[in-house]
């Protein structure tokens, strides 16, 4: 064989081997099983010029002048819990509580920020502090309750967030599921009825993500070049 095409096939061969490497890799991430807990508390309220709003930095949090005196306005609360769930596979990443209240139109927040973290004590220890923004729908009232139903709403561009696992990066993506009576909801939205409260799952999937890690890349393009400089060597001799 012409030794440049030998030169050629080796490059290949290295290449698709680190392939097969980062390849492995990913499908031994898929395999692990993460272990911990969650926890979760509301930041960085956005809203209409009045803006009311309590609880910020905590797991428990209100916004909009109660309309009618003696009654509450509308309000979230997060609760964590334990997991222990395999990678690429639903788990349960905590519970939303929502009260619908009628507020005072200007005092409504239009968006606000679940910091969720998780506490992953296997494989490793270490904490995911993970940023998930949703948007507050605040509908004005008709004699229709569903039209009528307030919501929470998780763009699909903000559903998944990475982090650094064992020295891996993977990705958190969330959704609602099972709403309890007085709401309902679909993946990205969770409804809930004019005065009524109601609560729904926050699921989640942890995946690894797909593209290597550059130092996996730098690996491969040493070795090609360590390759190229051999060809060359042997050439000049």
């Amino acid at each position: 064989m012409d030794p440049r095409n030998k030169r050629i096939w080796a490059q290949l061969c290295a290449f698709v081997g680190c392939m097969l490497v980062v390849a492995w890799l990913n499908t031994s991430a898929a395999a692990q099983t993460v272990d911990g807990s969650s926890s979760g508390v509301f930041i960085n309220a956005v809203g209409e010029p009045n803006l009311v709003t309590t609880g910020l930095g905590t797991s428990d949090f209100s916004w909009g002048e109660a309309f009618f005196s003696g009654t509450d306005p509308s309000s979230l609360s997060f609760t964590g819990t334990a997991f222990s769930t395999d990678v690429e596979q639903q788990f349960v990443v905590g519970t939303l509580d929502y009260f619908n209240g009628a507020t005072v139109s200007g005092t409504q927040a239009t968006s606000v920020d679940l910091e969720i973290t998780l506490n992953i004590t296997s494989p490793t220890g270490t904490d995911a502090n993970l940023v998930f923004p949703f948007s507050l729908v605040n509908r004005p009232n008709t004699l229709d309750p569903i039209e009528s139903a307030d919501s929470i709403f998780l763009s699909s561009q903000t559903t998944n967030r990475f982090f650094n696992l064992d020295g891996r990066f993977f990705t958190l993506a969330i959704g609602f599921a099972n709403a309890t009576q007085g709401g309902f909801e679909n993946v990205d939205e969770f409804f809930v009825f004019e005065n009524e409260s109601a609560s729904a799952e926050l699921i989640g999937i942890i995946t690894p993500n797909v593209t290597p890690e550059p130092s996996t890349f730098v690996l491969a393009l040493l070795g090609l070049l360590s390759l190229g400089l051999i060809g060359r060597r042997r050439r000049r001799r």
